[in-house]
């Protein structure tokens, strides 16, 4: 298992123990689940080659990207049904 991958209970960590890194991918910890293990792999070895560490928790976005204070989310949408669009953007 990649080093950089961790299990997480808090929403984000503390501005100290990004030292030396870019910022954190924080992802969602049902999305962990529901992917191939290569695909985490491939996205922590990603984030890792541009200075992100990945930590999985329990939130409602798929990710949420923070770089020095500043956030940002996403949904990770594998299946769109156009007739319940309400689902997607509830979250």
């Amino acid at each position: 298992m990649d080093m950089h991958l961790s299990d997480s209970t808090t929403s984000a960590p503390s501005h100290a123990t990004l030292s030396g890194t870019g910022g954190v991918c924080l992802m969602r910890n049902v999305l962990k689940g529901e992917q191939h293990p290569s695909v985490i792999n491939f996205i922590s070895t990603f984030l890792s080659a541009n200075s992100f560490r990945l930590n999985f928790v329990p939130i409602a976005p798929d990710f949420i990207f923070n770089c020095g204070g500043l956030s940002v989310a996403f949904v990770f949408v594998t299946n769109w049904d156009c007739n319940n669009v309400s689902l997607i953007f509830s979250r």
